[in-house]
């Protein structure tokens, strides 16, 4: 049996960084977290854009996404695009507002520093996967009317 991918490392230098800007700018823990989150997320976009040489062709865009997400550890799957796993399962588990919405944070930025206007990231809890799928316009039309905003 293969355990899926975790990222705690990842999870603690954006808990890290969000602390040490609550310290310097004096901003309260939850705009530092949803800034690091997005900041972190709008690079990694723009690192695996600039990487895969995407053109703007919807199979290619695609791919490189589910490259990304993939060595990100969420084991991402294409339709939709589903994220089969959490990095950050064990911590989600346990501090599921937290973890989350700095799961979603961290998606919106990835989407934002990508480029690619199609897709959005939005929260859609689920068993056995992560809280937060990558939609495209179609998509969107099939999440519950409170989810697709």
């Amino acid at each position: 049996m293969i355990l899926p991918a975790r990222r705690y490392e990842r999870v603690g230098r954006l808990l890290a960084t969000a602390v040490t800007d609550v310290e310097r700018k004096g901003i309260p823990v939850g705009d530092a977290l949803v800034c690091a989150a997005r900041l972190v997320g709008q690079d990694l976009g723009r690192q695996a854009r600039q990487r895969s040489g995407a053109t703007d062709s919807r199979p290619a865009l695609l791919a490189a996404m589910i490259e990304v997400l993939h060595d990100l550890g969420y084991e991402p799957r294409a339709d939709g695009v589903k994220l089969a796993n959490c990095p950050f399962d064990a911590l989600a588990q346990e501090f599921t507002e937290l973890v989350c919405g700095m799961n979603l944070h961290l998606m919106e930025g990835l989407v934002y520093g990508f480029e690619w206007s199609a897709l959005s990231a939005r929260h859609d809890p689920g068993a056995d996967r992560c809280c937060v799928r990558l939609c495209t316009p179609t998509c969107e039309s099939a999440l519950p009317a409170s989810m697709a905003q």
